[in-house]
């Protein structure tokens, strides 16, 4: 794809990595690669005090596990708004019957549109940053979410940064279109006391409190792990390419 950076990938970097999980035989399931790559994002990411990095095999993974862990802390499944304009996760599957609004000149949420929808008719808030610029401009809609008592969710795909919005929830990919991506990965941010019943939703705990909420196996292995983390560990290199 010509609109995405021709990435290098130091295997020999990778391979040292890996010794890690071959000296511990120990390539999935939170192994020591996953484990490095989860504490270098949450050193990298200035995040919402008492916050937790969770790395899983996508951002759509990880944008619904978050939405499948409110209905587990509903108890009861929620009801959606979301932006007309998003990424392709929401208007299908366990999204398909999010209710849209239009956005506005940012590609953002209306947020005048949802100030006029009915607060009965919805539950939470997902709050699409499409071109991930508008860290700032997302505070209006926390506030909002908190005046009603409604969730709010940012998928924040394409905003991965070292300063993001001052939300708790937020959906980071890093799938390699997005300049943190090498191949497939995504990172929840989550509250620290949310951070294991949230990966309770993607991997297969003996003792699941509410099955009907487990979402699949969306777990990320060592091997995927190593690649993003090398990607991460470039950054000094490929970071001053991009605005």
């Amino acid at each position: 794809m010509s609109f995405v950076e021709n990435k290098h990938p130091n295997a020999a970097r990778i391979a040292g990595l890996l010794e890690r999980s071959a000296l511990a035989n120990f390539w999935a399931n939170r192994g020591p690669v996953y484990q490095r790559l989860a504490q270098s994002y949450a050193d990298y990411i200035h995040r919402p005090r008492g916050t937790a990095i969770v790395p899983l095999a996508n951002g759509g993974i990880a944008l619904e596990a978050m939405a499948r862990r409110h209905a587990v802390k509903a108890g009861r499944r929620l009801r959606w708004v979301a932006s007309a304009y998003s990424f392709q996760n929401l208007g299908r599957g366990y999204f398909a019957d999010v209710h849209f609004l239009d956005c506005d000149s940012q590609g953002l949420l209306d947020i005048e549109a949802l100030n006029a929808l009915d607060p009965d008719s919805y539950d939470g808030i997902i709050l699409t940053n499409p071109f991930g610029l508008f860290a700032a401009s997302l505070t209006p809609y926390a506030n909002f979410a908190n005046a009603l008592g409604k969730a709010l969710i940012v998928d924040n795909a394409s905003g991965l940064h070292s300063q993001i919005a001052n939300i708790r929830w937020q959906a980071l990919s890093l799938h390699h279109t997005k300049p943190f991506g090498m191949g497939e990965g995504g990172l929840a941010l989550v509250p620290e006391n949310e951070a294991e019943a949230l990966y309770d939703l993607v991997n297969y705990t003996p003792e699941t409190a509410m099955p009907g909420h487990w979402l699949q196996n969306g777990k990320l292995s060592d091997i995927s792990a190593a690649y993003l983390l090398d990607r991460l560990e470039q950054l000094v290199d490929w970071g001053p390419r991009y605005l």
